[in-house]
C-alpha cells in the first residue's frame, strides 16, 4: 500500500476491490450467459455485449489498481483508467504486471495475451461498444460513420462458425448449432484469457492485495485450463 494510508483505509481498500472484482465476475458470468442464448430466432446481441464490456473493463481495471497501487501514483492510476480501450488496459497489465513463471505454459499463456487474434478482435469490439458503439444507432442518425460493433461481432461469429458442407437455413436446429459453436469459441477465448490473468497471483506477480480481493470470485477462472474451457453452462447459473 502507499505510504500515508490508515490501517482503516487499508481495510477499506482491499474490500471495495473485492465488491468491483465481484462485481466484475457477476457481470462476465452473465455476459456469458446471455450469449449462450443467442440463435436464429433470438439476436438480442446489445446485452451479452454490455454484460461482458462491463465485466472484462472493471476487472483489468482493479487488476491494475490492486497490482500497481504501491508502485504508481494515484494520479497516475486514474489516469491509466480512465478508458475504455480494453487492449490498452491489457498493454499496461503485460508490460507492468505479467511475470513469467518457471513453467513453460507460462510463456504460452503470454503468447496467447499477445498474439490471439480472436482476443484482439473480441477486447476490440467491445471496446468500441464500451466507447461510444452502445449508441450505434443515435449515432448513426447523427450522421455518424462509425461502424456497428454488433456488426463487427456477428463477421467474428461468421468467421468461427463451424464449416459445413451444406447448410439447410430451413432446419433451424443446424443454424442454431453454428451460432453456439462460434459463440463457445469466443467464450473458451474469454475465459482463458481470464484464467491467465487470475493465476499470476500464485505463478507470476505474488500480489497479497490482488489474492485477498479474488477470493471467492475469480477463482473460479484461477482454476480453468485447457481442456476446461467451453465446457460450462452459464444459462443455469
Amino acid at each position: 500500500m502507499q505510504k500515508g494510508f490508515t490501517k482503516a483505509q487499508k481495510v477499506d481498500y482491499v474490500f471495495t476491490l473485492q465488491q468491483e472484482f465481484e462485481l466484475s465476475y457477476k457481470l462476465v458470468r452473465k455476459g456469458f450467459g446471455e450469449l449462450q442464448k443467442i440463435e436464429y430466432v433470438n439476436d438480442f446481441y446489445f446485452l451479452p455485449l454490455l454484460l461482458l464490456e462491463q465485466g472484462i473493463e472493471r476487472f483489468l481495471k482493479s487488476y491494475i489498481i490492486a497490482y500497481r497501487i504501491d508502485a504508481e501514483s494515484m494520479v497516475l492510476l486514474e489516469k491509466q483508467c480512465r478508458t475504455h480501450d480494453l487492449l490498452l488496459l491489457l498493454e499496461i497489465i503485460q508490460k507492468k504486471i505479467y511475470k513469467i513463471g518457471y513453467r513453460t505454459i507460462d510463456n504460452e499463456d503470454f503468447q496467447f495475451l499477445s498474439n490471439s487474434v480472436t482476443l484482439r478482435r473480441v477486447l476490440t469490439i467491445l471496446s468500441d461498444f464500451g466507447c461510444n458503439g452502445k449508441y450505434y444507432n443515435i449515432n448513426h442518425l447523427l450522421n455518424s460513420s462509425a461502424s456497428s460493433p454488433i456488426s463487427c461481432w456477428e463477421e467474428l461469429e461468421a468467421d468461427l462458425m463451424p464449416l459445413l458442407e451444406t447448410i439447410d437455413y430451413t432446419d433451424i436446429k443446424t443454424v442454431d448449432f453454428r451460432y453456439k459453436e462460434a459463440n463457445n469459441r469466443i467464450i473458451v477465448t474469454i475465459e482463458k484469457f481470464l484464467s491467465i490473468l487470475s493465476r499470476q497471483h500464485i505463478f507470476g506477480n505474488k500480489s497479497k492485495v490482488f489474492c485477498t480481493a479474488i477470493i471467492s470470485n475469480f477463482s473460479y477462472f484461477e482454476r480453468l485450463y485447457d481442456g476446461h474451457y467451453g465446457k460450462t453452462d452459464y444459462t443455469k447459473l
